[in-house]
Parts: structure tokens; C-alpha cells; sequence
């Protein structure tokens, strides 16, 4: 395929009969579309500009109306405001307007005089005033109108001219997007028209197409879904089933004459080859092919009779080396059960020798167990006897925490007396020094009393301090003790759980040592048991032999036929 050739998907979706019947329908929408729609246009602009003039005649008669008095007083600024109240209205529609009154004289002027023929607007404001008839202009957006008053008498002209271009542009907005929502909407319809059109004859098509390829391949099989259509569709497809069912049972009839006969070949072939197997001695023939119905009764008949002849035959020889292994098995346990039970006497004589010895071990151990119990009990008296030293200076350090909290509490009575004195010393300075003279003696004694106070209290603070640190070591050590108690008494419990094993190892050695005895007088015994074994092996083994011996010669009859999953036998065997 060429790089630049052109896809074949998109080649076939172009060729499409779906594409081309949307294309016509689209055409053919556009052919009537597109004129309606220009005609639509143009109506709708003549019919807006008619509107527009017919409200530019309507204003402007009404400003004709609306200035006659204030031209008649000579108010121009009254004919100002009301033409700029029509102009207000009228938007960017509005070009320009002039009052004249009768005598020439121009009361108002609005907007610009150029775009327009103003000469023809001058001469036909003469005219208006001869004859008084308002003048409208051809294209009707330039108008001239008497100004007459309320019992028809001429005050004068009223020139106003409209421009169309403002309504023209947002008339031509208003249509260029119209006829976009117009565009996208026969763009959605013809989506659509191409979507049903590809669901409803498209893809009926495609299906027809594709079964009519399969029906050509040879496949008879395919269903179509356009079968329950009431169209011509549905008729074609109708017919197309028929047709599949028509060759589908003619495909069906040849294939099972074929069938048959190659069922046929089968089972006389198959049949040759069991039969020449089983003149062979191979009994593992199977036919296994199936058959027809017709001749699956004779294979699964020929594989029943060979399965039960070789499960017999299997069985004989399964028999057979059966004997012969297990009489091989047996004759080397035999000799093996010999052997061990010589080793086992010599182990049972040096075990009891060996016995003896071990329990003269366990009786020396049980004395040396007593001995270690006496030590262990000894231990704990010791250990118990420190446990009360410990308790009773446990107690002599609590009394002595005691007597300190008892002295601190004496020496806040006396930091206290101190304070109290130093205050009594301070009042009666005060009073000797409002005595003057007569209370100088005693100023220098309450002086002294005040200085003795303060050193009472500085030694009742410095013996305060000592006694809290001679506090805190005597509160340690009462720690200290109380852990050396805690941990004797744990010694004392872990010694007298010692004492108590010590005890029942001792115990336990002395039964030991009774039940060493009796195990060695038992081991005895099996020696001797031992020996009478070995003479019954002896005998059995001879058995054995006879045995194995028979079985052998069983086999070889036995192995001349090939059964299923056995090697056959060789020649030289079936021979014998």
C-alpha cells in the first residue's frame, strides 16, 4: 500500500450508499432552504424600513405639532427642548432638524446638514410654505413640514432628516446571525439526517453485505437482525436466511454421508488392529477412536473384552511379583533382624554392666544431696538471724528521723521566740527614743536585746539547715536498710526454695537408684529372649527362600502377554 493511497475505511464510508442519500437530501435542503431564506431577508429589511420611516413621519409631525406655540411666542428655547426630547428618542437615527419661522428667521438648528442634497431641502421648504403640504422625499428620510397653528394659520417650516444606516446595521447584525443559527441548525439536521439514515439503511446494508460474503466463504450460520423489518430491507433479508437454510442442510446431508462412511473406514480399520495385536499377545491394544453411534457399541464391546482379560493378567502378575518382592523384602529383613539381634544382646549385656555402675553414681549423688541440703538449711538460719539486725536498726533509724523531726519543730519554736523578741526590742527602742534622756540606758539595752535576737535566730536557721541535711542522710539510710532487708529476705526465700529441691533431688536419687536395680534384672531377661529370636529367624528365612522361588517361575508364565503399561516381556521368557 502506498503512503499517500487513501484509507479503505474512508474510502468505503465515501461510497457508502448512507453518504450519498445524505448528500442528495442536503442538497436538496439547501436548494430550497437558501432561497427562502434570502427572500425572508429581503422581506424583513423592506418591512423594517417601512417601520422605521413610518415612525421617522410620525416624530417629526409630532415636533410639527409640538413647536407651533413656543414658534408662534418666539420661544426658541422651548423648540429647543422638544426637539432634543424627539432626538433623544430617536437615537443615532436622528441626522438633523431646523425651525424657521415665517418671517426666515431659523429658531433651532440640530445636527449636521451634510450627506444629503440641502438645496433640494431649501427649495422644497419654500414650496411648503406656498403651499402647506408637508414634503417627503423619495426614499422618505427627508422630510418638510408646515408649522401651523391651532386654527390653521403658518408659523413657519420644520425640516428634519432621518438616517437610515444605524437600523441598516443592526437590521444586517440581527440577520448575519440568524442566518448562522440558521447554518448550524441545517449542519444538526443533516447530522441527524445522516445518523438515521446510517441506522436505519446503512448498517441493514452493511449486515446484508456481510452475510452475502459469508454465505460465498462457505458459512451457513449468521443470523440477520433486518429479518423483522416490514421494508424491502427486511424482504432481502428474509430471503437471504431462507437461502442459508437451504444450503445449511444440504452442507449438513453431505457432511454426514461423509461422516458416515469415514466412521465406517474407522471401525473395520480399528477392528483389523485389535485383532492382530491380540493374536500377538498385546493384551494394551485399545480402539480408542470414537465411533458413530452405529459402531460405538462394537469398539466400547472389543475395549471391555481386552480390559477385563488384562486386568486378570494383571492381576496374576501383580500377584506374582508381589510374592517375589515380598519374599526378597523378607529375606533381607531376615537377615537384618539376625544381625540386629546379636548387636542387640551384646548391647543389652554391656547396658547392664553399665547400669550397675550407674546406680552406684546415683547412690553417692543422693548422698551428696543430703549433705548440700544440711549446708542450704544452715544458710537460711544465718541468713534469717541478719534479717533481724537488719529490722532492728531499720527501727533505730526511724526513731532517729524521729527525734530530728522533733528538733526541727523545737527550732521553729525558737526561730519564732526570736522574731518575737526582735520585735519587743525594736518597739522599746521606739519608746526610749520618744523618752529622750531618761530613756538612753534603755534604748542601749534594747539595742543589745535586738542584737542577741537576730544572733538567736541565725543560729536557730544555721542549726535548722543541718538538722534538714542530717534529715535527708537519715531518710537514706532507712532507704538503704530497707532495700538490705528487702533483699536478705529475698535470699532467705530463694535459699529455702534451694533447701526444698536439694531435699527432692535427694529423694528422687534414692528412688532412681531402687529402679536402676529392677532395670537391670529385666535387661537380663530380654538376653536371654534375644537368643530364642535368632533361632526362629534362622528357620523362617528357609521358608523365604522356598517361597521365592515358586513366585519366579509364575512371573515368567505370566509376563509372556503385553499388558497395558508394561513393557512386554522378552523373548527368550515366552519362549520358557
Amino acid at each position: 500500500m502506498k503512503p499517500n493511497s487513501p484509507n479503505p475505511e474512508k474510502r468505503r464510508f465515501f461510497q457508502s450508499m448512507n453518504f450519498r442519500i445524505a448528500i442528495l437530501v442536503s442538497t436538496f435542503s439547501l436548494i430550497v432552504a437558501v432561497p427562502v431564506a434570502i427572500f425572508a431577508e429581503m422581506e424583513l429589511v423592506r418591512i423594517s424600513m417601512t417601520a422605521t420611516r413610518d415612525m421617522e413621519r410620525e416624530l417629526t409631525q409630532m415636533v410639527a405639532k409640538e413647536v407651533a406655540q413656543p414658534v408662534q411666542l418666539g420661544f426658541s428655547g422651548t423648540v429647543d427642548e422638544r426637539i432634543d426630547y424627539v432626538v433623544e428618542r430617536a437615537g443615532e437615527s436622528f441626522q438633523y432638524a431646523r425651525v424657521t419661522k415665517s418671517n426666515g428667521v431659523v429658531m433651532s438648528e440640530k445636527g449636521v446638514n451634510t450627506g444629503f442634497d440641502f438645496g433640494e431641502v431649501e427649495a422644497m421648504e419654500q414650496k411648503v410654505a406656498t403651499d402647506l403640504t408637508p414634503w417627503i422625499s423619495d426614499d422618505g428620510f427627508r422630510l418638510v413640514y408646515p408649522i401651523l397653528s391651532k386654527k390653521g394659520k403658518f408659523r413657519g417650516t420644520l425640516v428634519m432628516v432621518w438616517s437610515p444606516d444605524a437600523n441598516y446595521v443592526e437590521l444586517m447584525s440581527a440577520l448575519i446571525r440568524e442566518a448562522i443559527i440558521g447554518a448550524l441548525l441545517l449542519l444538526a439536521s443533516c447530522g441527524v439526517c445522516f445518523a438515521m439514515l446510517r441506522r436505519l439503511l446503512g448498517r441493514p446494508l452493511q449486515e446484508i453485505g456481510q452475510s452475502l460474503e459469508t454465505i460465498t466463504s462457505g458459512n451457513y450460520n449468521t443470523r440477520l437482525k433486518a429479518t423483522h423489518r416490514k421494508d424491502e430491507l427486511g424482504q432481502i433479508a428474509r430471503r437471504i436466511e431462507s437461502l442459508q437454510i437451504t444450503l445449511q442442510q444440504g452442507q449438513d446431508a453431505s457432511r454426514a454421508r461423509a461422516a458416515e462412511q469415514d466412521e465406517q473406514s474407522k471401525a473395520v480399520e480399528d477392528l483389523q488392529q485389535g485383532l492382530a495385536a491380540l493374536a500377538n499377545q498385546d493384551l494394551a491394544f485399545r480402539m480408542e477412536r470414537p465411533l458413530s453411534q452405529a459402531y460405538e457399541p462394537l469398539r466400547q464391546d472389543f475395549n471391555t473384552a481386552l480390559t477385563a482379560i488384562s486386568d486378570m493378567m494383571a492381576q496374576v502378575l501383580g500377584t506374582a511379583n508381589g510374592i517375589v518382592q515380598r519374599t526378597s523384602s523378607i529375606r533381607q529383613g531376615s537377615g537384618d533382624l539376625s544381625a540386629r539381634i546379636h548387636a542387640q544382646s551384646d548391647s543389652l549385656s554391656e547396658i547392664s554392666n553399665g547400669m550397675g555402675e550407674l546406680t552406684h553414681s546415683v547412690q553417692n549423688a543422693a548422698e551428696g544431696a543430703r549433705e548440700v541440703n544440711g549446708i542450704v538449711g544452715q544458710a537460711v538460719s544465718e541468713a534469717q538471724q541478719n534479717a533481724a539486725v537488719v529490722e532492728h536498726a531499720v527501727r533505730a533509724m526511724e526513731e532517729i528521723e524521729n527525734s530530728a523531726s522533733q528538733i526541727a519543730t523545737i527550732i521553729g519554736t525558737i526561730d519564732d521566740i526570736a522574731f518575737q523578741t526582735n520585735l519587743l526590742a525594736l518597739n522599746a527602742g521606739v519608746e526610749a527614743a520618744r523618752a529622750g534622756e531618761a530613756g538612753a540606758g534603755f534604748a542601749v539595752v534594747a539595742s543589745e536585746v535586738r542584737a542577741l535576737a537576730l544572733r538567736t535566730s541565725q543560729a536557730a536557721t544555721e542549726i535548722k539547715t543541718l538538722i534538714t541535711d542530717a534529715t535527708a542522710h537519715i531518710e537514706n539510710g532507712v532507704s538503704e536498710v530497707n532495700n538490705t532487708g528487702e533483699v536478705l529476705q529475698h535470699i532467705i526465700t530463694r535459699m529455702s526454695e534451694i533447701s526444698e529441691r536439694v531435699s527432692a533431688s535427694a529423694e528422687g536419687f534414692v528412688e532412681d537408684s531402687a529402679e536402676l536395680q529392677g532395670l537391670s534384672g529385666r535387661i537380663g531377661e530380654l538376653g536371654a529372649m534375644s537368643a530364642q529370636n535368632d533361632e526362629i529367624v534362622a528357620s523362617n528365612t528357609q521358608s523365604v527362600d522356598v517361597l521365592r522361588d515358586e513366585a519366579a517361575r509364575l512371573d515368567a508364565l505370566a509376563g509372556a502377554f503385553h499388558l497395558p503399561g508394561r513393557a512386554p516381556a522378552p523373548n527368550t521368557a515366552r519362549a520358557a
